[in-house]
């Protein structure tokens, strides 16, 4: 993945500059977990990414309170959501930017970078994982790996999925259920002769027209046409 301005991946043959910093917990190398991530969740339609931003404005409007200038996420998480939609991959959905680089596009303090994306991530609009990744050359003793930017995943959760999926007129989870449940039902109701028409082994289908005919011709022989039942022998009619 070729690197874009503000992400933390430099171009091969590269010198890092080693940060000393610790890295934290729970952070894989990146190009691994993240990458199946990015491409289930960050790669949605232009439908489905103004729905994602119509259920953040009404998320917003819903808990503004009498008097207050902001709702749960703020004018700068709105603005740092935007932000995120416009940089996600159309192709992969690679999105890792920096929080010095999305401070700098948002003009904001880095340190209110930090607080939006946690009121974005308690309100269900979106979630990420630490990374690191080696440091080149490292010197001996010295520091081998660094903590690489976040992978940001626009996983909606919560009240901000069902938001989404009203917005796009998605059926819930029970309704898709149900639909299977129906579909498999009709398939059951099927006419006998058009499930040996699928049959595409001639063999299968010519063995499947026989037990039919041969189940038909039983069921005909117990059940007189007239619907009464044949007397038995040697009693008066």
């Amino acid at each position: 993945m070729s690197a874009r301005a503000g992400f933390s991946s430099a171009p091969l043959g590269y010198a890092q500059r080693r940060t000393e910093q610790r890295v934290r917990r729970n952070s894989p190398h990146a190009g691994s977990a993240e990458v199946e991530l990015w491409r289930r969740h960050n790669r949605f339609s232009r439908a489905e990414n103004n729905a994602w931003l119509r259920a953040a404005e009404e998320h917003e409007r819903a808990t503004k309170k009498p008097g207050k200038r902001n709702g749960a996420l703020g004018d700068i998480g709105m603005k740092v959501l935007r932000l995120l939609l416009r940089l996600r991959g159309k192709l992969d959905g690679r999105l890792d930017p920096s929080y010095t680089w999305i401070a700098q596009q948002v003009r904001i303090a880095r340190s209110s970078v930090g607080k939006a994306l946690a009121r974005l991530k308690a309100a269900g609009f979106l979630d990420w994982m630490r990374r690191s990744e080696p440091v080149e050359d490292p010197e001996p003793g010295g520091q081998y790996v660094k903590q690489a930017s976040n992978a940001f995943i626009l996983r909606a959760s919560g009240a901000a999925a069902e938001m989404i999926r009203r917005l796009l007129r998605r059926p819930t989870a029970a309704m898709q259920h149900a639909q299977i449940e129906r579909e498999r039902a009709a398939k059951l109701k099927r006419p006998v002769n058009e499930i040996i028409a699928d049959a595409k082994d001639p063999a299968l289908a010519a063995l499947l027209e026989s037990l039919y005919e041969g189940a038909r011709d039983e069921v005909e022989g117990e059940k007189p046409p007239s619907g009464l039942n044949t007397p038995l022998n040697g009693s008066k009619g």
